[in-house]
Parts: structure tokens; sequence; C-alpha cells
């Protein structure tokens, strides 16, 4: 009986250390993947996960080319699906939790530093009117 095999494609690493520069770019994945793995392994499902490429200035429609890779990929057998939607950043907990039992608080600049002491206040122009200082 056959291993049941899911294949995890790396497809930054796929695609610059194994296709990139190469007439291979337009490969059968669930061939390839059957094909290494054998009639030993069952190949269930190919999942392929990459990062966004952004255009640059040396390449404008590198995002777009990305695009119609993904695509591609998509419709081979074997379903591999394209990169997951992007994700936003992580949003701060508006009620972190409780610092744990025996945290201390960190107080001042740090371990025996003491802030600068505040500046002396400034001079009331009420009372320099009042000594006649001002006019």
């Amino acid at each position: 009986m056959p291993h049941r095999t899911i294949v995890y494609v790396d497809g930054f690493n796929f695609y610059y250390g194994e296709v990139r520069g190469t007439a291979f770019k337009w490969l059968d994945p669930a061939a390839l993947f059957a094909r290494v793995l054998g009639k030993q392994n069952e190949l269930l499902r190919i999942r392929y996960f990459t990062a966004r490429i952004q255009p640059s200035t040396t390449n404008a429609h590198a995002s777009i080319h990305q695009d119609a890779y993904l695509r591609a990929l998509r419709k081979a057998p074997g379903g591999a699906p394209a990169a997951p939607p992007a994700r936003r950043p992580p949003r701060k907990n508006p009620h972190p939790p409780p610092p744990p039992p025996g945290a201390r608080e960190k107080k001042g600049k740090g371990p025996g530093e003491n802030p600068a002491p505040p500046p002396p206040p400034a001079p009331r122009r009420d009372a320099a009117l009042s000594a006649g200082r001002i006019q």
C-alpha cells in the first residue's frame, strides 16, 4: 500500500534554486513530484508557499510575472495553490495579559539610575511686571 503524501514547496527557493534561468518554468509539478517520490507514495496534494514580490526599478513587471506563474500553478494537476493571502501586521493588544506573579515594574531609566530633575519653573510674567522690569 503506497504512503499517502502531501508535498510542501518553498516557492522562493524552488524557483530561484531550480527553475529560474532554465527551460522548466512551466513544468507540471504533480508529474515532477510523482516521479521523484516513486510508486511507493501516493501524491495527494501539493502545497506551494511563497512571498509576494514587489516591482523594482530593474523589473517593474515582477509582480505581474509572478501572478501569471501562480495562476498557471493553480491550474496545474495536483492543484498547487498560490501564495497565501497577504496578512496585516498584528495589532497591539489593547488589553495585554497581566504580568506574571513576582514580576517587578520597571521605573525610571534603569536600575541605579535616577531620572533627570525637572527644569526650574519659568519666571512668572505678572511678577516681572509688578517689579517694573517689563514695560
